[in-house]
């Protein structure tokens, strides 16, 4: 990818080239294109939009300008004409959410390990941003891998900075119940320990996968929950997580529990958790058939 190739700033969208059109969301159409030689996302927005949708979109650019790093989306630029869009780079594998849920794809404990590292990675970047950028919205969704298996954090529409000006709208709930810090439900405000608490859902949904062969619905064991707000619910009032794997390495399990405490002051820093992760890939790697034993393949 020629990274020199925009990289910020506003593009001329009359040198952009849609190639195929990748789906149609609330704001929106995504396209793969081309610009400059590079193979890009654009992210078009709808001439409908309300002004909700218009507002994320200036959101995200804001945050899109403010980092740069491996495993957050490389953005090229905003176009204004002759639609108003966003570049982003190309990730040929879609969302994790795709790769995990794909029964034919093979997913092992050492591309899992790997997964979780490079999100902990991305998370740090935008946390030690200045000012913090709280992603808000941190899902299996959210993130793209590319087609070399990287990690990218992406779709900041409901991310924003945590400064005094935003903290109204960082007290809100929003994103998506599976994932979202209890205690934002609780009347607390979102901090970068409630991105963590999202990112332990990821965690189990990988080792779910890795253990079970097939993806696991966040609290989808839990029929009786039919309703995402039932979830947050449980989830704040009576400490439900989703079940963790009986066949799951003690050292993820801890992790996993650590991150998705109830209280945000007991969740482990990410510096902490990238040492857990050293821990768990050192201990996989030095008995990797017996990791593998674990795996109770369509189970």
């Amino acid at each position: 990818m020629n990274t020199q190739a925009g990289g910020k700033g506003v593009l001329d969208g009359t040198l952009l080239e849609y190639t195929k059109h990748l789906g149609t969301g609330a704001a929106g159409d995504v396209y793969k294109g081309l610009y400059e030689g590079n193979v890009v996302a654009i992210k078009v927005l709808s001439v409908k939009s309300q002004e909700k949708e218009v507002e994320e979109f200036k959101k995200e650019f804001e945050i899109l300008k403010a980092v740069r790093h491996t495993n957050v989306v490389y953005f090229f630029g905003v176009a204004m004409k002759p639609h108003l869009c966003m570049v982003m780079e190309f990730c040929a594998r879609g969302s994790l959410h795709h790769v995990v849920s794909d029964p034919a794809g093979e997913i092992g404990w050492a591309r899992a390990i790997s997964f979780c590292k490079q999100m902990t990675a991305g998370l740090k970047a935008l946390h030690q941003n200045n000012p913090v950028i709280l992603h808000r919205d941190l899902k299996s969704l959210n993130l793209l891998v590319s087609q070399d298996w990287v990690i990218k954090i992406a779709d900041f529409g409901l991310s924003r900075f945590n400064t005094v000006e935003n903290l109204e709208t960082i007290k809100q709930m929003r994103g998506t119940y599976q994932y979202l810090d209890p205690e934002v439900y609780n009347g607390a405000p979102f901090k970068p320990p409630s991105d963590i608490y999202s990112m332990a859902v990821i965690f189990w949904e990988l080792v779910m996968r890795v253990i079970t062969g097939n993806y696991q619905q966040p609290y989808g064991e839990f029929k009786n929950l039919q309703f995402d707000f039932q979830i947050i619910i449980q989830s704040a009032k009576e400490d439900l997580r989703p079940t963790i794997h009986p066949n799951c390495p003690p050292l993820f399990k801890n992790l996993i529990v650590r991150c998705w405490h109830k209280a945000q002051v007991e969740r482990p820093t990410l510096d902490q958790i990238a040492q857990s992760l050293d821990e768990i890939q050192e201990t996989y790697q030095s008995s990797p058939q017996e990791w593998d034993s674990l795996k109770k393949i369509g189970s």
